[in-house]
């Protein structure tokens, strides 16, 4: 009777270590001299700060975050508020791969859309900042409009559609392909032909002239 006491004991104390050691239930956060006891506390916290316009304050609640728990539920919100932190104070090359990292580890990774309307405005914003190829730029903001047209973004999006003439310079490509294809027909013919046959995949200004 007592060997199975002894070894019920023992199970529970391997049971309570495992709890202890696998969380950071029982390992309170520090930072700016306050302990936070969970992910969520430093999420509210730097959420706190970037409302109240501190923003670098703000980040390193944020990254803080995404070094503990970058596979938690809110991490996605999280990555895209650090990246809007940086757009906020002009550091446009963190923006830049802040929002690259929401994109690639959240929205395509693990499906969360939660801020991709915001993240197609304000990304084409940085890539508009950093003088990045306008197409891009046009892109994201026709898609934000066609992908979430009741957003209240979607309005600023067809405003800057009109100030960075994408329209106009739309306009201008469909132009110059037309006259192309009347020099050359087959030419046109394929370029276009391993365009498409290579969508994924960064391709060179190819014309075969046949």
């Amino acid at each position: 009777m007592k060997l199975c006491h002894d070894k019920m004991i023992r199970i529970v104390i391997i049971f309570l270590c495992t709890i202890f050691f696998s969380t950071n239930a029982f390992a309170p956060i520090f930072i700016q001299d306050e302990s936070y006891d969970s992910v969520e506390e430093l999420y509210l916290a730097g959420l706190e700060n970037f409302n109240n316009q501190e923003f670098k304050k703000s980040q390193e609640f944020f990254k803080t975050f995404l070094e503990y728990e970058p596979d938690h539920d809110l991490a996605g919100e999280v990555q895209y508020w650090l990246a809007q932190s940086h757009y906020i104070i002009n550091d446009f090359r963190k923006a830049e791969t802040g929002f690259l990292d929401y994109y690639g580890k959240y929205f395509l990774g693990k499906k969360d859309n939660s801020k991709h309307p915001e993240y197609l405005y304000y990304f084409s914003q940085t890539l508009h900042h950093l003088s990045k190829e306008q197409k891009a730029t046009c892109n994201m903001l026709n898609r934000l409009i066609r992908m979430y047209p009741q957003h209240e973004l979607a309005s600023k999006a067809s405003e800057d559609l009109r100030l960075f003439e994408c329209e106009k310079k739309d306009e201008k490509k469909q132009k110059k392909v037309a006259q192309e294809e009347k020099k050359f027909p087959v030419a046109i013919a394929v370029t276009s032909f391993f365009s498409e046959d290579s969508k994924n995949k960064k391709v060179g200004k190819i014309v075969f002239l046949l």
